[in-house]
């Protein structure tokens, strides 16, 4: 997955490329719009956008935020700083006033990228907390940075890493409701995926549905590492939508979801035991699900939900089930699987 590269030991992006399919041509990404990404793509743009974040300055370590909706662009740029070793910060897009202006203090970066009609608003902010470069990117390739982006190499190569160099750092409220920061190397990106990927069988032969968004643990390295260490696909909605999650799931083997998802599900008639046969794992994060929806979705679809409920930003450590291609036994027999 890395044109003009060489396999660095220590980078998680080395690491993906290192277990990329041998045939590039093979889809990474599919959109409910028809829109695809191959793998050779995501390789090519992840250059792109790596070259252009070295033309604009940064150097490994630096640090950039990304402030916009969930896109294909937004995972090829995650993959293009892991590929340059720049920090990653995923912001969610809804942040405003003191809780923004606080991760941007708090982050010291280099770059933030916004959505293209927010970029005017930004440009003062990053006055204020001393950011170099306010670029903006959209959610059909467009924006300064897309554009940047296009003209940079696809050559360029993988940047050495190591374990403990820092990968990505994501932002969640502590118990006082401000947003704390946790940094995650490489080393800890490998081993959460590595891990889950032996926990629940994920192969190259898998696709996840992927529904949930890229600036929480849950959406970042369960929903989009495991698949991108295991040669897997995945087909990116931008966010729920339960019709368009019903259509899709005959196509997939693993859905993540959250209790909201699954109660929106479990509300539609079309949710049954046909319309869920292909899928073997279905995953819930962000709250414990109620008794009584685990139980009806497994009276309706024979299968069990799998919660992901030990998850913390800081330390990584996951309830996972021993799953296997034809069962998940119930999220109330859990095992850990830590981060080492």
């Amino acid at each position: 997955m890395g044109k003009g590269s060489r396999f660095m030991t220590g980078s998680f992006y080395a690491s993906i490329y290192a277990r990329s399919p041998a045939n590039g041509n093979r889809i990474l990404l599919d959109t409910p719009g028809g829109r695809t990404i191959t793998w050779t793509m995501a390789a090519e743009w992840s250059a792109r956008y790596a070259d252009s974040l070295y033309r604009l300055g940064l150097q490994k370590g630096d640090r950039i935020a990304v402030r916009v909706q969930k896109s294909p662009e937004l995972l090829l740029l995650h993959l293009a700083c892991l590929r340059a070793g720049v920090v990653f910060i995923p912001i969610n897009p809804d942040h405003e006033g003191q809780t923004l202006d606080h991760i941007l203090h708090d982050a010291k970066l280099q770059i933030l990228i916004v959505e293209p009609e927010r970029e005017e608003h930004c440009h003062a902010l990053a006055q204020r907390f001393g950011i170099h470069h306010v670029l903006t990117l959209g959610t059909h390739h467009n924006g300064t940075f897309a554009i940047h982006g296009s003209k940079g190499s696809d050559q360029f190569p993988i940047v050495e890493c190591h374990p403990d160099d820092p990968a990505v750092i994501l932002y969640s409220p502590d118990p006082k409701g401000r947003q704390s920061s946790s940094l995650l190397s490489h080393g800890n990106l490998l081993s959460v995926a590595q891990n889950l990927i032996q926990a629940w069988h994920i192969t190259d032969q898998d696709i996840v549905l992927h529904t949930v968004p890229m600036f929480q643990t849950y959406g970042l390295s369960i929903g989009s590492h495991c698949a991108l260490l295991a040669g897997a696909s995945m087909i990116w909605l931008p966010s729920f939508n339960v019709d368009t999650v019903l259509a899709s799931l005959p196509r997939c083997t693993i859905f993540t979801g959250t209790p909201s998802s699954y109660e929106q599900l479990l509300q539609k008639p079309g949710l049954g035991r046909v319309s869920t046969q292909n899928i073997r794992l279905f995953l819930s994060d962000t709250a414990p699900l109620p008794d009584r929806m685990f139980h009806d979705f497994e009276t309706r679809t024979g299968h069990r939900i799998l919660e992901c409920s030990g998850i913390t930003d800081s330390t990584h450590v996951t309830t996972a089930e021993n799953a296997n291609r034809h069962e998940t036994k119930t999220p109330h027999d859990n095992r850990l699987v830590p981060n080492p």
